[in-house]
């Protein structure tokens, strides 16, 4: 998926062509709402309840943290979505050491089915990159 400017545009079920999509009909948030610092991933940290420290371990050279948490089902849904925003999610969060910075997460909850757990992984690396986004044609062939 690709979203620029408010568009989302993915990848057609059956062949490599992109076309814009809606996708709350799938059960999803547009993905370029993950990376706002006021309303994406990084606002579930404040919501999270009952941390508890885990290892450390080293990602890519660095030395992250992990920490476990429960997020309010009502946050996450803020922010992907939820089937039952009454049930807390399970969260690891991947914390680096030196600079503080969200890593990662991993979010495991009632995603798509009340009665069905799904996983969220989520790995943020490039901090301070620039990033070029840009809408591919309707109809091509994804790059790479």
């Amino acid at each position: 998926m690709i979203s620029v400017d408010g568009t989302v545009y993915a990848r057609t079920p059956f062949g490599p062509d992109y076309a814009p999509t809606d996708p709350a009909q799938f059960g999803l948030s547009d993905p370029a709402a993950l990376l706002d610092p006021e309303t994406g991933v990084s606002s579930l940290l404040p919501a999270a309840t009952e941390p508890r420290f885990g290892p450390e371990a080293r990602v890519d050279g660095e030395v992250v943290r992990e920490v476990s948490a429960q997020i309010p089902g009502e946050a996450v849904e803020a922010v992907l979505t939820s089937a039952e925003p009454s049930t807390p999610v399970a969260a690891v969060f991947s914390i680096a050491g030196d600079s503080g910075e969200l890593r990662g997460a991993e979010l495991t909850g009632p995603f798509f089915a009340a009665d069905v757990d799904s996983t969220y992984t989520i790995v943020l690396d490039g901090y301070g990159e620039p990033a070029d986004i840009t809408a591919p044609p309707t109809g091509a062939t994804p790059p790479g």
